[in-house]
């Protein structure tokens, strides 16, 4: 194991949803912060929304523990059933002892754990990981676990969270009632190529690293373009290079170690503008309030066919340029992309187009 070799106390870049490692920062603190104010305001619903792989069940559990003191806290995870089994699930996941599985009694066994807690001050969280596999019917069953209030506060704090998918179940018709619930929305999108040094740093230096870190600089931008800043991805690059560098007996971790560690991955970067088009990806709303976020978008200039010819018949070397975009979600919803070159930032706010 490569943990000794690079100075570490333990895994850094493990696959479980450790709230230690939960990278506070930029959008990710941004979206915590709702979330908490949306509890501790006592808003009744809130929702968070990301792609697999981005921290979203990180960030929850972040949530559990914050709240394990002071709180009831109850996490369900098992959302293939029916309206009947999610209220099984809710019951048990609060330690409440089954009387009889009608619904009727269920919900009076639910009510009278909700108003306990009331009395002896603590508040209830339900997260609901994994919403969107919830039918009509089921999240209709959610809306109505609003009903335990009193006449100055509700009982029950919920937090619905699941994939993209979910915000368009939300935005059926039928569950309109559900939708003018939640106060607060929450977007996670992917880490900018300047935030995935940073992330990298706080996992290392969260399991132990003391001396600098063996990723160099032009090792981390390679891991940038090849995980498309999708945390989980980040992880297991990172992961496989300290490995193959432990092996190799490499101290620091280069551009070719990382492209080994790297296969099978291919490059998700130009994924990022997709993930966001054309919908209120990666805004973050709290009592309709809307935040606009900047996301850097990369993207390399295609090379033509043939070099250009000369007088004498000698081709001339071809330019090296890059072209980079800015995709631009403005407050009110707009997407825009402003281009711009590495040796021309200044032109950054010209050649604006809307809708791209």
């Amino acid at each position: 194991m490569f943990l000794n070799f690079y100075g570490l106390r333990e895994q850094p870049f493990g696959v479980t949803p450790d709230p230690r490692y939960l990278y506070l920062f930029g959008i990710h603190g941004q979206t915590l912060a709702s979330l908490l104010y949306a509890i501790e305001s006592n808003l009744g619903f809130s929702a968070l929304i990301a792609q697999p792989g981005l921290g979203k069940t990180t960030l929850l559990f972040h949530i559990l523990e914050k709240f394990r003191s002071s709180a009831v806290t109850a996490f369900v995870f098992q959302t293939q059933c029916n309206s009947t089994g999610f209220v099984k699930y809710v019951l048990q996941e609060l330690d409440i002892q089954l009387a009889d599985s009608d619904q009727a009694t269920m919900h009076q066994q639910l009510e009278q754990a909700l108003v306990n807690a009331a009395l002896s001050g603590r508040q209830v969280i339900l997260i609901i990981d994994e919403a969107q596999n919830l039918d009509v019917q089921v999240l209709e069953t959610v809306r109505l676990l609003s009903n335990f209030e009193t006449r100055r506060s509700k009982l029950l704090h919920v937090i619905l969270a699941g994939q993209p998918s979910l915000a368009k179940q939300l935005d059926r018709p039928e569950l309109a009632q559900l939708r003018q619930r939640i106060a607060v929305t929450g977007w996670l999108h992917p880490l900018g190529p300047d935030e995935v040094g940073r992330y990298i740093e706080h996992r290392l230096r969260v399991a132990g690293l003391i001396a600098a870190s063996p990723f160099g600089e032009a090792a981390i931008e390679m891991i940038a373009i090849n995980s498309g800043g999708i945390p989980r991805n980040i992880n297991r690059i990172c992961f496989n290079a300290l490995s193959i560098g432990y092996s190799m007996g490499r101290n620091e971790i280069d551009e070719e170690l990382v492209e080994e560690a790297a296969s099978g991955f291919g490059p998700q970067l130009q994924a990022w503008p997709q993930h966001v088009s054309g919908s209120s990806a990666d805004l973050s709303t709290t009592n309709g309030v809307v935040h606009g976020s900047v996301l850097p978008v990369v993207e390399r200039t295609p090379e033509p066919a043939a070099a250009p010819v000369t007088d004498d018949g000698s081709q001339q070397p071809l330019p090296v340029r890059t072209a980079r975009k800015r995709l631009i979600i403005t407050a009110g919803g707009e997407f825009r992309t402003a281009a711009f070159t590495e040796n021309d930032s200044a032109s950054e706010g010209q050649g604006v187009q809307d809708g791209r």
